[in-house]
């Protein structure tokens, strides 16, 4: 009877202990905090990737759309060779000729566009449209380069115009190239007056 009741003692004692338990949860729970951290910071990265991914399409959109209009439009303002925020440009591809302005605001409020319809050029120097609809999201900065036609030189010159555009993330540019992204464009402009 003796054997008996140490074979049943001794059966109990197979499993763990309290502090084996406490211990092992303890681990399990720094692994699991650990994992969790990892996980975290690589799905705001790919977060971040996307926004800019998707800022960056849509500047690629409005690139290309604004490069449409100049090859069949003639730059208004300005005239004179250099770099600017804006541009006006006299389309001549619609049925209603119009007169459009695209602007670079400051602090990176991205590409705005404005239009209004004109019967001839010269009526885009005098009233020029305001620029207030975004054709970008996200922080956009800009600027437009103008080589203008010079059809008095030797050989006559095509003039060109060159659409730069930094895209960053929301938090700004830190010059870090993980948060931004660059995207370029240069249209040949072809001489209307002729």
């Amino acid at each position: 009877m003796n054997n008996k009741l140490k074979k049943i003692k001794g059966s109990t004692r197979r499993g763990f202990t309290f502090l084996e338990v406490i211990v092992a949860t303890f681990i399990f729970v720094i692994a699991m905090v650990m994992i969790a951290q990892i996980f975290s910071s690589g799905y705001l990265g790919f977060r971040k990737a996307r926004a800019l991914q998707q800022d960056l399409e849509a500047a690629q959109q409005a690139i290309n759309i604004m490069a449409k209009t100049l090859r069949t439009s003639a730059v208004i303002s300005p005239d004179a060779d250099g770099s600017s925020k804006s541009i006006v440009v006299f389309d001549y591809s619609r049925s209603a000729n119009n007169c459009i302005r695209y602007e670079f605001p400051a602090g990176g409020a991205g590409l705005k566009i404005g239009s209004d319809t004109k019967e001839n050029p010269e009526d885009c120097q005098t009233d020029q449209p305001d620029a207030g609809q975004n054709m970008t999201s996200g922080k956009v900065f800009g600027n437009f380069h103008i080589v203008p036609n010079d059809p008095d030189g030797t050989p006559k010159e095509t003039g060109r115009l060159t659409i730069s555009m930094k895209v960053c993330l929301k938090e700004g540019c830190s010059g870090n190239p993980k948060n931004e992204a660059r995207v370029q464009t240069t249209v040949s402009l072809r001489n209307y007056k002729e």
